[in-house]
């Protein structure tokens, strides 16, 4: 067998081969491609950065380079925790060593991870980083109806439940202004799976105006606002 040197990770498009024997020197076969090296080593077990309802933000480290071949991509992947087979989404990088998995499902969880590719081919897959759950703050909640209450001191506010985007609401909170926008002490609170709360001692004759938040482990959602009412 006749060979020469070739570089890691160089084709050489012009490879054949003969068979010897004590009679000799067989033809040579169709010339072959070959490019020698190994794929790269598996790169870093992700880290979640961040979240949203629909998408999760990670890094990595890098893979290493074997038989000085260098990477040239890495691809992350997601899959559900209950289904596990086939990736609901993925994030590729040539150079860069984060990327968002867009195309999650809120309040589902999944697990992570990734290979690096080079021109030899992908590495065994990294480690994963399991329990990531898309979520993010409640949608605005809307303020469905203000009556009054057992005297014209009380209001009762009553809202529609609000999409928790994958972190249950714990609780709802209304707060008083002024239809000039003065806060006034006079309020309440209820848990998450109540619809509607009593703003109780209000001075009579008012005209107030009312506002809605709704609270879960990520944070505060934006307000929702009723209003002029007056008692």
């Amino acid at each position: 067998m006749i060979h020469r040197t070739i570089s890691n990770g160089v084709t050489c498009p012009t490879v054949r081969v003969r068979g010897l024997n004590a009679g000799g020197v067989g033809l040579a076969s169709k010339t072959v491609s070959v490019t020698p090296g190994v794929v790269p080593s598996p790169p870093g077990q992700p880290t979640l950065d961040s979240v949203t309802a629909t998408s999760a933000t990670i890094s990595w480290a890098a893979s290493t380079p074997k038989t000085g071949l260098a990477v040239s991509g890495y691809t992350y992947s997601a899959y559900s925790v209950l289904s596990g087979v086939t990736a609901v989404g993925s994030c590729n990088t040539t150079t860069q060593l984060s990327c968002t998995i867009s195309g999650l499902t809120a309040g589902v969880k999944y697990t992570i991870k990734g290979i690096a590719t080079n021109v030899i081919g992908d590495s065994a897959t990294s480690r994963a980083v399991g329990s990531v759950i898309p979520r993010a703050v409640p949608s605005t909640p809307t303020i469905t109806t203000v009556i009054a209450g057992t005297t014209n001191r009380i209001a009762v506010v009553s809202w529609n439940p609000t999409t928790a985007n994958g972190s249950p609401v714990t609780n709802y909170t209304v707060t008083t202004f002024t239809t000039a926008g003065t806060p006034i002490s006079r309020g309440c609170s209820v848990n998450g799976t109540r619809t509607s709360c009593a703003v109780t001692a209000l001075p009579v004759g008012g005209s107030y105006e009312f506002r809605l938040t709704a609270t879960n482990a990520v944070r505060i959602s934006t307000e929702a606002t009723y209003g002029p009412w007056t008692n």
